[in-house]
């Protein structure tokens, strides 16, 4: 006999492999089947195939490769009496009940025929008859009567030198190509609009998929793997896909993107996308040292680009006022006579009159429209709480304005900023997000339902020019601390601009909701920040350039490093309490611990050779009753061998028997 029981020489057959099926009512059969040749220990062909032919009341009779391509094969079974037969068998021999398998496999094989008889629904919309505003051009501005046939949302169309190369990618996707192309510029320079007008002649059998509900990361990840021909995947604002919250959507969505512009059979497909010059900066600059969170997206982006310049040339104008005269578009005739350097399509986009409306608006209103530019810049998604404009637009004010203002000064602010009408049909300075019918609130609200604003793109832009050198003042922090959704992004911000008090409360609201990488950070904030040198050199950078602004939080800082004075644990209290609602695990990889401010100041004294008072602060943490603090007393009582190779129990065991004044750590 052979090891595994059968007569030697003969081995037993090797196993079916699990098919592969895209979720359906065919992978439901599938799964079904397979499950039950597992329950029955995985009979043989040949075994199967005895016991159907043994009972003549089975309604199939299927033979050896039947029977495999039943089990195994990724496709759907012709005969629905030997799948029932296969089945009865396989349940029979895993002690199921036969009945139930045999009613289960029939109705899964006719939902299974049902659905192979309809062709997939194919992802997007024709392309005829798509409106331009829903796919995020830019309304243009309103200049008088539109003559008949003229479009009333979009002025009459100039081409330039960018619309030759996409025309020379349209015609090898005509050819049959899978193509991706990204439209490179800075706001309000065309990107959308050229995009449109490359695709919108492309008739049937061309379809154009927009990934938005139930928001356009998660569309894309869920969707990307069923585009087929004929598919134009408009990815305007192409950051929205690949700088992702979640590092693995982006990571997902760049693979999938990936992979279809690398299997020709998928074609013809144009992918389109549209990128701001900063973007397209972060994503294909390789970083100088790790992490490098772009790699894949650098691969995919390489020879992708088409640079839009930002202003027209001489060239240019003279197309342009040709145009204007053969198409009589006020629009056009307006924006040639009234826009500076070249800027033709910015004007167009309502640039002037945004920038006009902040200028000229109200303390309150302008206040509210800074946050905004402020939070934009430092990294805060498009969608801006309400509460959070509202709570730090009062530090955007001096004394005498907040005093002068009325009663109802927040209302009028947002009627002012939010008006469509203010910009002459473009834009206005915030918009309200309206959710999508059957999309998640996410991305339009916050979790009670407070509404989300977005800042047009042109004064976004204006913003990070004229503001990059600026800090925003403390109310900033304070409220996004409270209201805002990029907590870690604004944190890393603080912490870039030495306000520490206000990285540290950012971080720790990212943590108390949950977010481990907060906790993490902010046990890396409390460890460098804790060190007397390092705050003692903050300090003197600080003043050196001239920010006294930053001086209340480096001595906030310094004193954290201070012992208490005798008799009392205020200091210490103040640690633990910070250390311990970070909620991060104490050890990481081979490295050993990786703790926060109380294990920095136990370090410290461990260092100065002070190994008593070290272990008398550890037991002050379990006196207050953090017992788990109990691990930095095993860490320093077990050689660092020892910490380096032992488990989390182990070390915990370790400080345990060590004194045995705790009998439950948790």
């Amino acid at each position: 006999m052979s090891r595994d029981g059968t007569e030697s020489g003969k081995r037993r057959p090797r196993p079916i492999a699990r098919p592969s099926v895209p979720p359906g009512a065919l992978a439901d059969l599938k799964a079904l089947l397979y499950e039950l040749y597992v329950q029955a220990d995985r009979p043989s062909l040949d075994e199967v195939a005895a016991a159907i032919a043994a009972d003549d009341d089975l309604p199939g009779a299927p033979g050896r490769d039947s029977i495999n391509r039943i089990i195994g094969s990724e496709q759907h079974p012709p005969k629905q009496a030997d799948v029932v037969a296969v089945v009865t068998v396989l349940a029979r021999q895993a002690r199921w009940d036969e009945a139930e398998a045999a009613a289960r496999a029939r109705g899964l094989w006719t939902a299974a025929q049902l659905a192979a008889s309809r062709p997939p629904k194919r992802l997007g919309q024709p392309i005829t008859g798509l409106k331009p505003l829903l796919l995020e051009v830019h309304p243009a501005i309103t200049a008088g009567p539109i003559a008949p046939g003229q479009d009333d949302v979009l002025p009459a169309y100039i081409r330039r030198a960018h619309d030759d190369a996409l025309d020379a990618i349209l015609d090898e996707v005509r050819a049959g190509a899978c193509r991706l192309v990204v439209l490179v510029g800075n706001s309000s320079t065309g990107k959308t609009r050229a995009c449109w007008e490359a695709v919108r002649d492309l008739g049937e059998p061309w379809r154009l998929w927009h990934p938005l509900n139930p928001g356009k990361p998660a569309a894309a990840a869920a969707d990307l793997a069923r585009i087929g021909p004929h598919t134009v995947v408009w990815l305007n604002e192409t950051q929205d896909y690949l700088m992702t919250a979640d590092p693995a959507i982006g990571e997902q969505i760049t693979a999938e993107l990936r992979e279809l512009l690398g299997t020709p059979e998928r074609g013809p497909v144009l992918v389109v996308g549209t990128l701001w010059r900063k973007y397209w900066e972060t994503l294909t600059t390789r970083p100088s040292f790790p992490p490098d969170p772009y790699a894949q997206v650098r691969e995919l982006l390489k020879g992708t680009s088409i640079s839009l310049p930002e202003a027209f040339t001489d060239t240019d104008y003279e197309t342009t006022i040709r145009r204007a005269d053969q198409s009589a578009d006020p629009r056009l005739a307006e924006a040639l006579s009234r826009a500076t350097s070249g800027h033709l399509t910015q004007y167009l986009a309502g640039g002037p009159a945004l920038i006009d409306r902040y200028n000229n608006a109200e303390p309150a209103a302008r206040a509210i429209v800074e946050v905004a530019m402020d939070a934009r810049r430092l990294g805060h998604r498009p969608a801006l709480p309400r509460r959070f404009l509202e709570q730090a637009a009062e530090g955007y004010l001096t004394g005498d304005q907040l005093d002068l203002l009325p009663d109802n000064w927040l209302e009028h602010a947002f009627a002012y900023l939010t008006d469509p009408q203010s910009c002459r049909g473009a834009r206005p300075p915030l918009t309200r997000i309206r959710p999508r019918l059957g999309s998640s609130a996410g991305s339009t609200t916050v979790d009670d339902g407070e509404p989300c604003y977005r800042l047009a793109d042109y004064l976004e832009q204006h913003g990070a020019q004229q503001r990059h050198s600026l800090c925003p003042p403390a109310e900033f922090w304070q409220a996004a601390t409270a209201h805002a959704t990029d907590l870690v992004i604004l944190a890393d911000a603080a912490e870039h601009r030495i306000r520490y008090r206000h990285a540290a409360a950012l971080y720790q609201a990212a943590a108390d909701a949950g977010d481990v990488d907060a906790s993490q950070k902010l046990a890396e904030l409390w460890e460098a920040v804790t060190n007397q040198a390092n705050a003692e050199q903050l300090l003197r950078t600080a003043a050196v350039t001239g920010d006294s602004s930053a001086l209340p939080d480096l001595e906030w800082l310094r004193t954290l490093d201070e012992s208490p004075p005798p008799g009392t644990d205020m200091g210490i209290a103040r640690a633990i309490t910070a250390y311990t609602n970070m909620r991060i695990p104490w050890l990481k990889g081979n490295y050993g611990p990786k703790v926060g401010i109380l294990a920095a100041r136990v370090k410290s004294l461990e260092k100065e050779g002070d190994r008593a008072g070290a272990e008398r602060l550890v037991w002050q943490a379990v006196d207050a009753g953090y017992s788990n603090v109990m691990l930095l007393l095993s860490r320093m009582r077990l050689p660092e061998e020892a910490v380096k190779g032992g488990s989390w129990n182990d070390l915990l065991r370790f400080g345990l028997e060590a004194d045995g004044r705790i009998s439950d750590p948790w």
